[in-house]
Order: C-alpha cells, then sequence, then structure tokens
C-alpha cells in the first residue's frame, strides 16, 4: 500500500515494514509530512508485503521493524524482520537501512542487538515506541549523509 499526497513526482522511496499498527504509530504520521516533499512512503505489514515492494519498485531507505510477523495475520509467529534485512541487503541497489527495534530485557540483549544491526550494515537503530521526531531526525541524517543533501536521481 502506497501512503501520502501524490501531487509531486516521487524523488525517493521509503519502505515502511511495520506490523504493530498503532493508531499513533509513525506509520501513520510519516506520509503526510513526507509526501509534499517528493517522499513516496511505502507501508508493508508483514515480511512478505515488504519483500513483494522490494523486488517491484527502487528502494532507497527502508524502515524496518524488528518485530515485524511473516505474514499479516501471523501475530504469534517468529519475527521476521531480519529476513527482510538480508532480502534487502541482496538487491542490486539495497537501501539504506532504519531499524525499529523492541526495547530488551536486559543490557547484554540491548548490546548483542546493537552489534547485529552493525552487523546488517544498519544507519541507525531507533527503540520502539519510535517517536516521529526520532526518525524525521535519521530520515534527514540519511539523506544528508548518504546522498550528500540530494534527492536520489531517478533511473532512466
Amino acid at each position: 500500500m502506497v501512503l501520502g499526497p501524490s501531487n509531486p513526482p516521487s524523488r525517493l522511496n521509503l519502505l515502511i515494514a511495520d506490523g504493530a499498527w498503532q493508531p499513533d504509530s509513525f506509520v501513520h504520521q510519516l506520509p503526510p509530512l513526507l509526501g509534499p516533499m517528493g517522499v513516496r512512503c511505502m507501508s508493508a505489514r508483514s515480511a512478505i508485503e515488504a519483500d513483494r515492494m522490494a523486488r517491484t519498485d527502487r528502494v532507497h531507505i527502508a524502515v524496518i521493524d524488528l518485530s515485524l510477523p511473516m505474514d499479516e495475520g501471523d501475530g504469534g509467529g517468529e519475527p521476521a524482520g531480519g529476513r527482510v534485512i538480508k532480502l534487502l541487503r541482496r538487491l542490486e541497489q539495497p537501501p539504506v537501512l532504519v531499524l525499529v527495534r523492541p526495547r530488551s530485557p536486559s543490557p547484554r540483549l540491548e548490546r548483542r542487538g546493537l552489534m547485529d544491526a552493525l552487523a546488517w550494515g544498519a544507519f541507525a537503530v531507533v527503540d520502539r515506541p519510535a517517536p516521529v521526531e526520532r526518525l524525521l531526525s535519521v530520515l534527514h541524517a540519511v539523506v544528508a549523509r548518504r546522498f550528500g543533501d540530494r534527492w536520489p536521481e531517478p533511473r532512466s
């Protein structure tokens, strides 16, 4: 599902893969904020949906919730966020990764999670609940550092 206004042409494709879908979640807040600037927000509620979107459209930045379910109706299954990350890393042009993770129950598990994120090549890790202001700040840093403060050039 593509969210946000379609007035300006898309200059940057943002994949938001989050299975929680709380009413005040960043999933609902980012598209109206970024759409007018030419950011096309594609939202996926499952690893299967994120996979399909990444194979269909170029993804420049991917915000991946590590708790993402494999399938939309798979609320109690094992989280599949790691699978989505592996898929995205294998693409011809892998996107910049921003990971959203649940709070860790212990400092040891938190460190391990950060080590995993570094191994996956994550640009940033944000703890859930992810405030939209924090994500906007991270997305600004991605555009500044990875794209030289310019939108990516569209493929011909």
